[in-house]
């Protein structure tokens, strides 16, 4: 279970900043963002995209299930995206 949440604090900050902050954390990982990191909208596409990552790992065995939720930070509910 892969859950996000809405209102993140990430989303004050603008797209190129968010990358560029990312950039910074070092060279664990490198993802070129396809998407505007400050929409509400795109929460659930990168949700989407990180359920299909986790998914297609190779490390995680194929019968183990992967769902992808969204919290709401306003309402306290949970919704399945994925």
């Amino acid at each position: 279970m892969l859950v996000q949440h809405d209102r993140c604090s990430m989303m004050a900050f603008s797209s190129d900043r968010q990358r560029e902050r990312v950039g910074r954390k070092g060279d664990l990982v490198k993802v070129d963002f396809a998407f505007d990191l400050q929409s509400p909208a795109e929460l659930h596409v990168m949700l989407e995209w990180d359920v299909g990552f986790l998914k297609g790992h190779k490390d995680l065995a194929r019968d183990v299930p992967v769902s992808g939720w969204v919290y709401d930070v306003g309402t306290g509910k949970m919704d399945r995206i994925v």
